[in-house]
């Protein structure tokens, strides 16, 4: 396994309640996403959370985590790829998180942790019940380096004979060899 992001606790945080907010970071190789892991501060009980992988070049999402209902103290959650999972390139993506949109009973709000480190980052208001494809909300370089990461399976990389392409490639060596 292997990741790409922001790895590092961050001393301040952000309200995700009803918004979208990320960072974006470049995967180093090839590869297969597993899961997003982001550090939230107070995810109150019964709130929806989820994450979202988006190419930085042109917005568009890429895929969806799963959607979590949870709660708890400040830690790192994990956001799983649903299947089929999405495949990653060495260019840069955007890692953004979403909390449900404020709802009139639930006046208490869920924080992610950013530090403030200039990168390039996401940011979306306004009771944002799913995330924008392609995004439209504030984009471009400011001081909000968010605890968000992807963790991935890099490819195996390699030469790659197809099956059909292996039995002509015996022969092939039969000759070269005489």
């Amino acid at each position: 396994m292997a990741t790409f992001g922001n790895l590092n606790i961050e001393a301040s945080s952000r309200n995700i309640t009803g918004q979208v907010r990320g960072t974006a970071f470049t995967c180093p190789e090839v590869g297969t996403g597993n899961f997003i892991m982001v550090y939230l501060d107070d995810w109150n009980a019964g709130w929806d959370v989820q994450c979202c992988l988006y190419r930085k070049s042109d917005g568009v999402v890429i895929k969806l985590t799963e959607i979590r209902n949870g709660g708890g103290a400040a830690e790192w959650y994990q956001f799983n790829f649903p299947d089929p999972k999405p495949s990653l390139l060495n260019i840069d993506y955007g890692l953004c998180v979403r909390g449900e949109a404020d709802l009139p009973a639930k006046v208490e709000e869920t924080f992610a942790r950013f530090g403030a480190v200039s990168a390039y980052r996401y940011y979306k208001d306004s009771d944002v019940t799913n995330f924008p494809d392609p995004f439209d909300g504030t984009e471009g370089i400011a001081d909000f380096r968010y605890s968000i990461y992807c963790d991935y399976t890099p490819s195996a990389g390699g030469l790659s004979i197809p099956v059909a392409m292996h039995h002509y490639g015996h022969h092939i060596s039969k000759i070269i060899r005489g």
